[in-house]
């Protein structure tokens, strides 16, 4: 993930140890409001990424 100045990546770096920690210690509840199930479900999120840019450089070959 890009980060666009040092303040942002610094911020971003401590979400990431903060999650860490809790990944490490096996516990998730320190950033939701309430705890979250014992076995979380999968979601799949939908591609938003835009593919004309490469479908117009296939095109062109």
């Amino acid at each position: 993930m890009k980060c666009d100045t040092v303040f942002k990546g610094c911020i971003r770096n401590g979400y990431i140890s903060a999650l860490s920690v809790c990944l490490n210690q096996r516990r998730l509840y320190g950033i939701f409001e309430q705890m979250p199930p014992e076995e979380l479900e999968w979601m799949d999120f939908p591609d938003t990424t835009n593919h004309t840019s490469s479908n117009r450089a296939t095109a062109t070959l």
